[in-house]
């Protein structure tokens, strides 16, 4: 019985480590969390920019949008299909959203690694100069 005990508090103990190491993931330092406070302070929200129309407007639909023209009035380079995926007009590949964030961390990377404002494969849009 002693035994069975044991076993039993190592497999509580274990559980309960693990279920700690769990809670110190989902505490990872996320980009609005202060350094020196250690508290949670936002930065100031910057809308994303809409990779069809380039919209930033905070309510703008990003996941559906159907626009024909950019709202910045320069040349649309990617539209949505009616299937809904995104699509450069001129070469017909899926544009990487991730990449246009500047986040794209997939080596290789099946999408195009092209600028959605600028068409450039030097930069994402998140950097593109002319925006």
């Amino acid at each position: 019985m002693d035994q069975l005990n044991s076993v039993t508090a190592a497999a509580v103990a274990s559980t309960s480590s693990s279920a700690g190491r769990r809670g110190d993931n989902q505490q990872r330092k996320r980009p609005w969390q202060d350094d020196a406070a250690g508290s949670s302070k936002r930065q100031p929200f910057r809308a994303s920019k809409c990779l069809v129309c380039g919209s930033r407007d905070a309510q703008h639909d990003l996941a559906h949008c159907q626009a024909k023209a950019r709202s910045d009035g320069k040349p649309q380079l990617v539209h949505r299909l009616q299937n809904g995926t995104l699509e450069f007009k001129d070469d017909h590949r899926i544009p990487c959203i991730n990449y246009n964030l500047g986040t794209c961390k997939n080596r290789p990377c099946h999408r195009a690694h092209r600028c959605a404002s600028c068409g450039s494969t030097a930069h994402g849009d998140a950097h593109c100069s002319q925006q």
